[in-house]
């Protein structure tokens, strides 16, 4: 079965353009988290009259990204939600989601099916950086993404 991820991982990173086309994903603080690949269509899209467009066209239900996890030391992604719905499936590797209610440790093979009103945040263990590999299936954007802060009392 690895030899099956491998060969999907590599085709996927070379039809959306190679290594070099990867897209680079930050923190809100402007902390490097992953590496974006799109192997069948852009997430977002800039016109030809240079307009830029976050929502795909109604023939675009969803859109899958190829995700290659390798966060700057110490670099904390802040619990958040999405303006869509999401699959996540890791293919290789290990992450761990945290959620406000706890926290659940992804392997090969986990998926995890998320509304768009799921708030969590992703942690790569120590030894998995740059070796963690997930698939985000995605549908339309139809809502701003959030960003939470998780007290004792709950989240704001």
């Amino acid at each position: 079965m690895t030899r099956l991820v491998d060969l999907f991982i590599a085709w996927a990173v070379k039809r959306a353009g190679g290594e070099d086309a990867g897209q680079e994903v930050v923190t809100f603080e402007d902390r490097h988290e992953f590496w974006r690949y799109a192997p069948f269509w852009p997430d977002e899209f800039v016109s030809r009259s240079g307009k830029h467009w976050s929502r795909p066209p109604w023939w675009r239900p969803f859109n899958v990204l190829l995700h290659h996890w390798d966060p700057d030391k110490d670099a904390a992604e802040p619990m958040h939600d999405h303006p869509r719905w999401s699959v996540t499936i890791c293919l290789r590797g290990k992450i761990i989601e945290r959620t406000p209610w706890g926290e659940r440790v992804l392997t090969p093979g986990s998926i995890v099916l998320r509304s768009r009103k799921a708030i969590h945040s992703f942690v790569v263990p120590e030894g998995f950086s740059g070796g963690t590999w997930t698939l985000f299936i995605v549908g339309r954007r139809n809502y701003p993404q959030n960003t939470y802060v998780v007290t004792q009392r709950g989240v704001v």
